[in-house]
């Protein structure tokens, strides 16, 4: 620092780094603290979508026999349609449409 000034005008003249403010979405990403933070909203932010996705799609467990696992594993390919959701979606509507249900 300058010999001709005080220490508590230094900060005021801008010559140091201020204090950032906290981050918020859509700010960089610089320091440890910014990445604190980000990695604080992030998490966050995946609760929320989690729990609106949950609201609005009705969520299924299954777990397969042999037999069906293997009839599924079969029918799986890269791309559209062959995720196992896509896959259960046609074989339950492909089954109703056999036994006539609506």
């Amino acid at each position: 620092m300058p010999d001709h000034l005080m220490s508590d005008q230094f900060d005021q003249l801008g010559t140091e780094a201020l204090a950032r403010a906290r981050w918020q979405p859509g700010m960089p990403v610089v320091t440890a603290q910014d990445h604190a933070e980000w990695t604080a909203w992030r998490h966050s932010r995946a609760l929320v979508t989690q729990k609106d996705r949950r609201k609005r799609l009705r969520r299924i467990d299954y777990y397969p026999d042999d037999a069906a696992a293997a009839i599924v594993d079969k029918l799986r390919a890269p791309g559209i349609g062959g995720d196992a959701s896509t896959i259960l979606n046609r074989i339950v509507a492909e089954w109703a449409a056999a036994v006539q249900i609506k």
